[in-house]
């Protein structure tokens, strides 16, 4: 019930839950804004010897974007994009470093490396969701939100948990809408 009222629904659907839980993150959006998604994703980038701006991968905003982002491979292995709704908040942290994954694989894909360079949609996904990983990760919110006292830390730690739930629920029920329709 909570959740109708705070989307203003009289019924919830499946589809609707991620998108509630991502509304009532225990921390102000501000704590999560997108100049700080850029700092902390060039920092953790720099550790691993890459330079965001030699890897010519562009981001875009776009005020009007209903999705959270999008990446483009428009031509794999040189020319990567990324599309992302400008909003603040652990939703665009998760979904800014998620898409910057896809563009990674992108970007390197066709590259000598075995680990880059197969096209696959599973490995693809892969290095999205390892990217997305360090956003609810213990140690990586403990070094990159010092600002973050401790309970705030386990409050938002908990409410990403909470985030990933819904998130799998959501694409239970499209596997389970697919499944139905074969």
């Amino acid at each position: 019930r909570d959740l109708c009222a705070l989307l203003q629904i009289d019924r919830l659907e499946p589809w609707d839950v991620a998108y509630g839980v991502d509304l009532i993150s225990p921390l102000p959006p501000e704590t999560f804004n997108q100049d700080g998604a850029t700092r902390r994703l060039e920092q953790l980038l720099e550790s691993w010897g890459f330079n965001r701006d030699e890897l010519g991968i562009s981001v875009s905003s776009c005020d009007s974007f209903t999705m959270g982002g999008l990446c483009f491979g428009i031509e794999p292995g040189k020319e990567v994009a990324v599309l992302i709704s400008p909003t603040d908040g652990p939703r665009y942290y998760r979904t800014f470093f998620h898409e910057y994954g896809h563009a990674m694989h992108f970007r390197y894909v066709g590259q000598d490396s075995i680990f880059l360079n197969v096209e696959d949609m599973a490995f693809n996904e892969g290095m999205a969701v390892f990217f997305e990983s360090f956003v609810s990760d213990r140690a990586w919110v403990c070094a990159n939100f010092p600002e973050l006292d401790e309970a705030d830390r386990e409050q938002y730690l908990k409410h990403a948990r909470y985030a990933a739930l819904a998130w799998m629920r959501t694409l239970l029920v499209n596997v389970r809408f697919e499944h139905a329709l074969y």
